[in-house]
């Protein structure tokens, strides 16, 4: 509800707001189940009905899509990995380093491979101040966009995108295929394509 009402109007509001709202669900988080070795990360969409317009917020390498028409830019979030320019030079200011091994990822402090996400304490300062954690629960938020009559926007976790690539969806979806299928559908490719994380899928499509 801090996220979504009143509805933000601007991006910097939702930011603001989404990074309260993901520093408090953490704090929680860490009150009633242990947190040290164990973590998630999410994604989300705050759509605003009546208005049709949408905020996207994001920790990790869960991903969105997003397409306003056919004709439109695919956007995408970019995926918090440590290796990024941006995650590797923050991890690295903080203290910390970014192992890669051979036949394997790149990981945080040769242990976790995204850079972002609630819980995983043992790489987070568990101090009030939030900006020291190596993997960091501070969100990036996108947005707002206009959802239309074309629009489309498909949510996922990295056990999706791990193995499908954007532009399939979008060519399916583009292709004409029944919208209520979309999720259910990749979910089942992945599963097909032997992904070994987390299988989560959502989409929406305008009429």
């Amino acid at each position: 509800a801090l996220i979504a009402s009143p509805f933000p109007s601007t991006h910097e509001e939702a930011q603001k707001r989404t990074t309260q709202v993901f520093i408090k669900f953490e704090n929680e988080m860490r009150k009633k189940i242990d947190t040290m070795h164990s973590g998630s990360t999410m994604v989300f969409a705050a759509h605003d009905m009546k208005t049709n317009r949408i905020f996207f917020g994001y920790i990790g390498d869960s991903r969105v899509i997003f397409q306003h028409d056919s004709n439109s830019e695919v956007i995408a979030s970019a995926d918090h990995k440590p290796a990024s320019h941006n995650e590797s030079k923050r991890i690295k200011g903080l203290g910390g380093y970014i192992t890669f091994n051979k036949n394997d990822v790149p990981r945080v402090n040769g242990n976790l491979a995204t850079s972002r996400s609630f819980g995983d304490g043992t790489l987070k300062d568990n101090s009030e101040d939030r900006t020291k954690d190596l993997v960091s629960v501070i969100p990036d938020v996108m947005g707002p966009f206009k959802f239309g009559p074309e629009s489309m926007y498909f949510l996922g976790s990295d056990g999706v995108f791990d193995v499908v690539q954007n532009g399939e969806i979008v060519s399916y979806v583009r292709n004409g295929k029944e919208p209520a299928t979309v999720a259910s559908y990749f979910a089942k490719v992945a599963k097909q394509r032997d992904s070994r994380d987390d299988i989560s899928a959502g989409f929406v499509m305008g009429v």
